[in-house]
């Protein structure tokens, strides 16, 4: 079963996204993946963060959390996450990794694995992220098609074997 989170003001009740909501609309925002060394739990946690800020804790926080966990090394209010115009921040007040270097205030990029306390590991998904990445690289590679399609043909010697297709 997924879990997905939907923040919202931190002075309300989050509330969560159903299962008859489409998985595409949920997971147009940033999002984090639970990692698990279990292979059959691995990848079906999922904590969609919209716009604004996360509050990030244990359930016997005095304050309202937005994302609960629990177990090893985390603390009642253990970090806040913010998503502002699609880029994911983490201001930590206790033990947060990123890609293997504790932070307290960092930038999390997607395709970073984000370890909070000692027994919670996710990997960041931004798709907006993603796409301009992808945008950029399918630049580059017309860019080089043009340099490449306008240098003269060089010939190339014939292969003395011929290829067969069945």
């Amino acid at each position: 079963m997924h879990s997905f989170l939907n923040p919202v003001s931190p002075l309300s009740q989050p509330s969560r996204y159903s299962l008859s909501t489409p998985l595409s609309d949920a997971l147009q925002v940033p999002y984090f993946v639970g990692l698990s060394s279990d292979s059959l739990l691995n990848g079906l946690t999922r904590y969609a963060f919209s716009p604004g800020k996360t509050t990030v804790g244990r359930q016997d926080a005095p304050t309202v959390i937005n994302m609960t966990l629990g177990g090893a090394g985390v603390a009642m209010h253990h970090c806040d996450i913010v998503n502002s115009g699609g880029v994911l921040s983490i201001k930590a007040t206790s033990s947060v990794t990123v890609n293997g270097r504790e932070v307290f205030d960092a930038v999390v990029h997607h395709g970073d694995v984000v370890v909070i306390g000692s027994a919670h590991a996710f990997v960041c998904w931004n798709r907006e992220e993603l796409e301009s990445r992808q945008g950029s690289k399918v630049e580059e590679v017309r860019k080089a098609a043009e340099v490449s399609s306008t240098a003269p043909a060089e010939k190339k010697p014939r292969s003395p074997i011929k290829a067969f297709t069945f």
